[in-house]
């Protein structure tokens, strides 16, 4: 879920209607009980921690705002996100610990 809710946001908005690349990376290592996903694009700067709307669950849905609540879900599922904007490139690691 993780993994589809950030490729599609990228695919969406990162390059506005102009294709792009997308970097995906995924580390496991077999003493550590956690998956690292990065995702690496050239898109248009977006911390996606700091830039996406807040969305407010509380509220029906009839009334909300779109946009936001696919980092909510991010947010909720991962246990470390981190974002970077490095050499004109967007940088996203999520890490979520699995359970053995």
């Amino acid at each position: 879920m993780i993994v589809d809710e950030i490729f599609s946001n990228i695919a969406k908005f990162a390059y506005g209607h102009s294709p792009g690349d997308v970097t995906i990376g995924i580390l496991a290592e077999q003493d550590d009980p956690a998956v690292e996903i990065t995702f690496i694009d050239e898109g248009t700067a977006f911390n996606p921690l700091i830039n996406a709307p807040q969305t407010d669950i509380k509220s029906p849905a009839a009334i909300r705002r779109i946009g936001g609540r696919g980092i909510h879900i991010v947010q909720k599922l991962a246990d470390e996100i981190e974002y970077e904007r490095k050499d004109g490139k967007n940088i996203l690691r999520i890490r979520k610990h699995i359970e053995r």
